[in-house]
């Protein structure tokens, strides 16, 4: 982990965009209510803000991408289903600077919103993955929602590898559709002269100079990404609680970086389906031969057919006969 942010922060990525969380200061994070959501806001080089990006690396837990299929599109329409990430930094320093940089938002959005609660969001009470340690979840939405109709600067094109049958829009209204908001980036490294850019190696030197789009069907669990996010303060209201802020991280982009850790864990369950296979085929044989020696004994006897002429066979059972009664009288 603690390599691919150093290799990271070496690269010239031309078309990257977003700051390391483990290498930023939350004081230099402005708070800022962009209409019903407050936002963490960064400064530009001219002074103007801008929504923060912050990345950070680690390896992917669970994961749930696309493509949306019909049956799950009407989950995504009423904000059920989610495009998220959660990653875990198995100890190392940058992952858990990243960490607690997260963990300072919180008192950062409570300063700034003042008159209601917050809601503190996962990654301050710490979900903790078995293997991995601490861990951040970041997610977004399909669809903005909102009373008045959205404009068409806001709305975006759902990408095919997204909505690749067109589930999600035709669920689209003019109050309810993919935005900007909405919009997350699944990306690889690319670029002329890297042998990484087509084999998953780690020892190859990156000279690769920018991203480029990748199916994001092909994220598998224990891949190392580069998960890029925003952080946000979601207004809610409860008829019991009141009003109160939930600050959650918003997934912008995800980045694949090496599927090392994956591919070893796809090949170890293959041998172990290998050997249950084996092992069930095994016990199969062996308790066919059990039946067979508990079976019925006379199952494989074979006997005479009875011959045409039948007179012989009459003769025979009544000599048997006459034998028992013979035997009776004495």
């Amino acid at each position: 982990m603690s390599d691919w942010h150093n290799k990271l922060a070496a690269l010239n990525l031309k078309n990257s965009i977003g700051v390391a969380a483990a290498e930023f200061s939350a004081t230099d994070v402005v708070i800022r209510d962009m209409g019903g959501i407050f936002k963490a806001m960064t400064r530009k080089k001219d002074g103007g803000l801008v929504e923060g990006i912050f990345a950070v690396v680690g390896c992917v837990g669970d994961l749930t991408f696309p493509p949306v299929t019909f049956p799950r599109a009407k989950e995504a329409s009423k904000n059920l289903l989610l495009q998220q990430a959660s990653i875990s930094g198995y100890g190392s320093q940058e992952f858990m600077k990243a960490y607690d940089f997260v963990a300072e938002m919180d008192d950062k959005f409570a300063t700034a919103i003042l008159t209601t609660p917050i809601t503190q969001f996962a990654a301050s009470s710490g979900p903790i993955d078995e293997e991995g340690g601490m861990s951040l979840t970041a997610s977004s939405r399909y669809f903005t929602k909102s009373k008045d109709p959205l404009s068409q600067h806001e709305r975006r094109a759902i990408p095919p590898d997204v909505d690749p049958y067109g589930a999600l829009g035709r669920l689209e209204t003019t109050r309810a559709a993919y935005c900007t908001d909405n919009v997350v980036k699944y990306l690889k490294i690319a670029g002329s002269g890297s042998k990484y850019a087509t084999q998953q190696d780690t020892r190859t030197t990156l000279t690769c100079i920018r991203l480029v789009s990748r199916d994001p069907s092909l994220f598998r669990p224990r891949e190392i990404v580069q998960l890029k996010f925003a952080v946000h303060a979601f207004r809610k209201f409860s008829p019991e609680a009141g009003p109160s802020f939930t600050v959650k991280l918003v997934l912008r982009s995800v980045v694949f970086l090496d599927g090392t850790i994956a591919d070893r864990i796809v090949a170890l369950e293959r041998r172990t389906l290998k050997r249950k296979c084996e092992d069930a085929k095994k016990d199969k044989t062996r308790d066919q031969k059990r039946q067979r020696r508990g079976g019925n004994p006379l199952a494989d006897v074979d006997y005479d057919a009875e011959t045409d002429s039948g007179a012989e066979t009459d003769d025979t059972v009544r000599g048997v006969e006459r034998m028992q009664l013979d035997g009776e009288r004495r």
